[in-house]
């Protein structure tokens, strides 16, 4: 059974399901913690489709201090994680300081909850106590719009700041996000898969908050690559902070429960407070991620623009002199995952290393100035050299796009200059390479069989070579290239000029092959089929050796392996696709062994079914490695990529099982029996279950050991028919379940991991006498309920499960309900509901007491719930009144009321997170 399909199943949960469904837009919220381009073409797909407004709008009238703001583009692979994230952002839900909107479009097939409903909807925030169903109040349905054109984010921010005035107001763009180039193209954010692929340019989202009327306070990217110079020069005029992160971003992206409830508990945050916080929050949400970043920055200063300016102008000035130096500066500098993007500061650091001169005065300035303007700056061990800022510098001249040439950055600052210069010597972008003008027959370049490599075509012309082939002896011509940057075609002549062969395909590489009938000069022409006017390509003349695999170039022809065997003498000329099998649970461990010194490989692996990354390696070094555990039994693919150069390699993928010895211990069917005691060495890959006889009238105590640090686990305990009777859930170290045993039978221990598989645990299972529980004990649904007074106060109690009291109100008397507890141990909620046990009000804060102020209709019996997020749990609980009031009470009749077979889906499981790049 897996264990995401589980449901725990109460026989006398205290919550009614009527009272769930009447009440969705009112409930609190469970405890648990749950991101491609080119220019708008004008074809803004989708911004015609009819507007339904559902019910009248909840305009706040007050102006409240922030309203945040969630452009939340789920139209394409992320939508589950979009999903997740909307219901951590009602968690904390929407109060009397702050709003928190969203616009949410989805798309079909990639999650099926909710209604699977398709197009946009807005969304006015409201805490609620479900963990995956939104119940916030959904405003607007307008149907299926392009959240890649700047119509719709304007219309969004438009609507936000209408209905919803504040004094500051936070932006989040939510999504893949691709920096400041795309490829070839333009960078920007927000992918819409069903309106063409078509998304946000820079210059389209600086159109808008360009706009006073649309301006913002913070804009954050919760997106991959975004933060750039690039990107945070585009808004320097418009925000006062910017968010972005230098390298990809796991699918979940920002941790919204914990963001907002810092802004609901400090709601007069300023901008670069609230930019600290999600910077800090971040960080703090992948503490096992080897490859975070995150930084907040303020907006440009001049004296930041002018230290950069100097920079700039040292470097052009000194490129002729400082080559060498600069260039080693370059290739020190920390890269991220677009290799493309290096670390500004780093790259000032390493000219301070290598260079000479003023630029070393020049560069120091620059660097403090980064420094100045950084509010706060996050990055894990695999990016020590992380600052908050990257800048476009590729490494080589092919990688290179003039489209770089046409945005505000390289308008005002010549760093585009520089870079010309640093790969030609001139200012102009001509793409041409070392042999040329070899455009004519008369000016054919003379070669001799063998590789070359990081040649370019200039679709306005063609390139052409000769070469001298022997008579009766197979001669072979490959060129190869990415056929998504360009197509082009291949042509081989006889000594005569004559065309005896060609290659015009429609993919990746073309190939001749040809037996010279005479010695002599053969020719070989390149052309570009689709004219573009750079296209990288490598030459092979001669013999072209592939591997057992080919042709393994792409998703679709990639070749199945056998895991733990050895494959050797492999060669990657292009990139390598190879799928195999992994049950859930088990280990991978890709390993590929080359040398460095004769290029450089790099190796993803990716979902079988989609283009999400699970993991990568980028070293720059010899070999490379992915240690991976297999979230679900299935395929797996992953790709050798050739990032450097023709490559020789070895492969290796490991699939071993890491479990303890009582697996396969998945479910109850399988689980042993085990006696009272404590067991060591546990492994939790999976899920973990443990049947225990227990016997009647005793008390147990069940506790497992972990450290939280290294991740999560939740533990449970199952009645014989595998409904719930207790559980634990926190997120600090060890989890303890106290348990009175009404009958005896064999329970099941189940124990889940949250955050991270392979968790190592000890498991602890005793009978116990001493039990700290209250006197009003067992009131623990509303059937067991305890009768209680208006007008006093009952202290020292305590919380183990959960508590019900029954008091009987008086119509149109207002009654005040408060809770006092240390929040600092636990977190208690406090919910009102009426004698048909519907939700009639609650409080469900992040402070030490909870408060109710409530006034009935019409005289009732009333339920109070005080509900435990975790064990052991002491309170103290006052009810008085605002007015007088009769104390008559209500008959015993009435106050005895027996609720049978209330049964309702646990609420309270907690998400599991997916590893996903939003690139």
């Amino acid at each position: 059974m897996k264990k995401s399909n589980l449901l725990f199943i109460s026989s006398f949960f205290i919550i009614a399901i009527l009272g769930f469904i009447m009440n969705v837009n009112l409930l609190p919220i469970s405890n648990q913690k749950i991101k491609d381009s080119r220019e708008d073409s004008g074809n803004d797909f989708g911004d015609n489709n009819k507007e339904t407004v559902l019910e009248p709008l909840p305009k706040t009238s007050a102006l409240k201090e922030w309203t945040f703001m969630v452009y939340l583009d789920a139209d394409n692979n992320l939508e589950e994680a979009a999903i997740d994230d909307f219901n951590e952002m009602e968690m904390v839900g929407s109060d009397s300081n702050i709003n928190i909107v969203v616009q949410i479009d989805r798309i079909p097939s990639y999650d099926s909850s909710n209604g699977d409903w398709t197009g946009a909807r807005r969304y006015y925030i409201a805490k609620d106590i479900s963990a995956y169903t939104f119940n916030s109040i959904n405003v607007q349905d307008l149907g299926e719009v392009n959240m890649g054109s700047s119509n719709t984010l304007q219309d969004f921010i438009g609507w936000g700041k209408l209905n919803y005035p504040a004094q500051k107001y936070a932006l989040i763009l939510w999504d893949h996000g691709s920096g400041i180039m795309y490829g070839n193209y333009p960078g920007g954010v927000s992918w819409d898969d069903t309106n063409g692929n078509d998304y946000l340019t820079l210059s389209e989202i600086d159109s808008v908050l360009g706009n006073p009327d649309y301006s913002v306070n913070l804009l954050g990217f919760d997106a991959c690559l975004m933060g750039a110079v690039e990107v945070h020069y585009q808004f320097k005029d418009d925000v006062d902070v910017i968010i972005g992160s230098e390298e990809l971003e796991p699918g979940d992206g920002y941790p919204y429960n914990e963001i907002l409830n810092y802004l609901k508990g400090n709601p007069t945050a300023t901008p670069q407070q609230l930019g600290q916080q999600i910077v800090l929050s971040y960080d703090n949400s992948y503490p096992w991620s080897l490859d975070i970043t995150q930084a907040a920055a303020n907006a440009f200063t001049s004296e930041f623009t002018s230290s950069l300016q100097n920079f700039i102008n040292d470097l052009n000035s000194t490129i002729d002199s400082q080559k060498v130096n600069i260039q080693n500066a370059r290739e020190a500098s920390l890269e991220f995952d677009e290799p493309s993007y290096i670390d500004l500061y780093d790259f000032a650091e390493k000219i301070q290393t290598f260079s000479t001169g003023a630029i070393d005065t020049t560069a120091q300035y620059l660097m403090d100035n980064i420094t100045n303007i950084i509010v706060e700056e996050r990055h894990s061990s695999a990016n020590p050299d992380a600052h908050g800022l990257s800048i476009y510098f590729p490494e080589f001249y092919y990688s290179y796009s003039s489209n770089y040439e046409s945005n505000d950055f390289t308008s005002d600052f010549e760093w585009d200059e520089f870079l010309l210069r640093y790969y030609t010597g001139s200012t102009t972008s001509e793409y041409d390479d070392i042999y040329e003008e070899n455009d004519v027959v008369s000016e054919a370049t003379i070669l001799t069989q063998g590789s070359y490599y990081g040649l370019i075509l200039n679709g306005t012309d063609i390139d052409i070579y000769r070469v001298s082939f022997t008579s009766g002896t197979l001669i072979e011509v490959y060129i190869l290239f990415d056929q998504d940057e360009g197509d082009l075609d291949l042509y081989f002549y006889d000594t005569s000029l004559n065309q005896v062969n060609y290659s015009e395909s429609y993919t990746d590489n073309e190939y001749v092959s040809y037996l010279p009938p005479i010695n002599g000069y053969y020719t070989i022409v390149i052309n570009s089929y689709t004219n573009d006017t750079y296209q990288p390509y490598d030459l092979i003349i001669g013999d072209y050796i592939d591997d057992q695999f080919e042709e393994n170039d792409d998703w679709l022809t990639a070749a199945p392996i056998d895991s733990n065997t050895l494959y050797t003498n492999l060669i990657c000329r292009d990139s390598d696709f190879y799928y195999f099998w992994a049950d859930e649970g088990y280990l991978i461990n890709i390993k590929i062994e080359f040398s460095y010194i004769q290029g450089d490989l790099d190796i993803y692996l990716w979902d079988y079914w989609s283009d999400t990354t699970w993991e990568s390696s980028t070293s720059i070094s010899n070999n490379e490695n992915i240690v991976f555990t297999a979230n679900v039994s299935d395929w797996y693919e992953f790709e050798v990529h050739n990032y450097e150069d023709n490559m020789n390699y070895s492969m290796f993928v490991e699939v071993i099982s890491i479990d303890d010895i009582y697996e396969d211990n998945d479910g109850p069917l399988e689980a042993p029996l085990l006696e009272y005691g404590t067991y060591m060495d546990l492994v939790c890959i999976d899920i973990d279950s443990y049947n225990v006889s227990l016997t009647e009238n005793t008390w147990i105590n069940i506790t497992i050991y972990f450290d939280s640090e290294a991740g999560d686990l939740d533990l449970y305990l199952l009645y014989p028919n595998s409904s719930s009777a207790a559980w634990s859930f926190s997120y600090t170290d060890n989890e303890t379940i106290f348990f009175q045993v009404l009958f005896s039978e064999v329970y099941t221990v189940w124990v889940e991991y949250y955050d991270f598989q392979n968790m190592n645990y000890t498991l602890a299972i005793h009978e116990t006498t001493s039990i700290w529980d209250d006197n009003y004990e067992e009131n623990d649904n509303f059937g067991m309920a305890y009768p209680i007074s208006i007008g006093g106060t009952y202290t020292d109690l305590t919380a183990i499960d959960w508590d019900v009291y029954l008091v009987f109100l008086q119509a149109n008397v207002t009654i005040n309900i408060n809770l006092e507890y240390n929040w600092s141990n636990g977190d208690l909620d406090l919910f009102l509901f009426n004698s048909t046990q519907d939700l009639v009000s609650w409080s469900a804060s992040y402070n030490n007491s909870e408060q109710i102020a409530y006034t009935p209709q019409v005289s009732d019996a009333t339920y109070i719930l005080v509900y435990n997020n975790e064990n052991n749990m002491y309170y103290d609980l006052t009810i008085d009144t605002g007015g007088d009031l009769n104390i008559s009470g209500p008959p015993l009749e009435f106050l005895i009321i027996i609720i049978a077979g209330v049964s309702v889906i646990s609420l309270f499981q907690k998400k599991k997170k997916s590893i996903r790049n939003k690139i």
